[in-house]
């Protein structure tokens, strides 16, 4: 819309006053970086009964990877803001690709032919471990909330209608997980077998496959926590013998120059006589 059909105008304007600050920087440099808090090898055991596609003449190999949903860190105990003592729950799952072996339908006396096939299964896990913490802890500072209460004009009895609160709250950096490394160990039977009279002697099939597995996963628990920089802790005491040490070295530099100028003096009477002594 132009100017010409009347619409143009300040909508509105207002003053802003300036807002006061209070400093709160750090007194040394300070940087803020994740900070490991624990590291701790957890032993998971799970089993699980896995039903296969086609019937299996054996396995051929199995591989595994895990996968991390969940990894929470419950504070149980503290000493002031620091927390001493906590609960880890793990929950995720084990992803396996089975690769095993078929048996066709007209094998043999002395042999059997098949197809190579796979099967991948997701093995859920969770499990609550305990972690107490050493000299490095997670930092968490609670809310603080007060409450006044006034006293009535009969000085008898409260005042309902009025009350007066003060609030403080504290938002905390998150402790978070990081997966370091994976060990298993793993035992897998086959069940529901077909003993099937066309399969050669000892030759038989199984559709489920049941398996027992200790797994000990590594975790890393982190948090966010400013950390001072070494070269800005420095003592007032060092400062004071950094000054000493200064000005002893000023005072020797200014004896030097009171030295070579007497040797100058020396030379120089020697060579031009006493009457320029005065000079020096």
């Amino acid at each position: 819309m132009s100017c010409h059909d009347g619409d143009c105008r300040v909508v509105e304007s207002t003053t802003l006053g300036e807002c006061e600050n209070e400093k709160h920087d750090p007194h040394w440099p300070t940087i803020k970086v994740p900070l490991v808090l624990a590291e701790r090898e957890v032993q998971v055991n799970v089993e699980a009964l896995i039903s296969l596609d086609e019937p299996a003449l054996e396995i051929k190999r199995i591989k595994k990877k895990v996968f991390l949903e969940q990894c929470k860190l419950v504070p149980v105990d503290f000493h002031g803001k620091w927390v001493t003592k906590a609960k880890l729950y793990l929950r995720g799952f084990i992803r396996k690709n089975i690769e095993y072996a078929t048996a066709d339908t007209s094998p043999t006396n002395s042999a059997v032919c098949g197809r190579i096939l796979h099967t991948t299964a997701h093995v859920p896990f969770q499990c609550v471990t305990e972690i107490r913490f050493g000299k490095v802890k997670p930092e968490l500072s609670s809310e603080k909330v007060e409450e006044f209460e006034f006293l009535g004009q009969d000085e008898m009895s409260p005042q309902l209608e009025k009350t007066l609160f003060s609030h403080e709250v504290f938002f905390n950096e998150q402790p978070f997980c990081e997966l370091v490394k994976v060990r298993f160990h793993e035992l897998d039977m086959g069940e529901d077998f077909d003993f099937d009279d066309d399969l050669p002697r000892k030759e038989k099939t199984f559709r489920k496959l049941r398996e027992k597995i200790v797994m000990h996963v590594t975790v890393k628990v982190l948090q966010k926590q400013q950390v001072p920089l070494p070269w800005g802790h420095k003592d007032d005491d060092d400062c004071k013998d950094h000054d000493k040490d200064h000005d002893k070295d000023r005072c020797k530099d200014k004896d030097h120059d009171k030295d070579h100028d007497k040797d100058r003096c020396k030379d120089h009477d020697k060579d031009r006589g006493k009457g320029h002594k005065k000079d020096c």
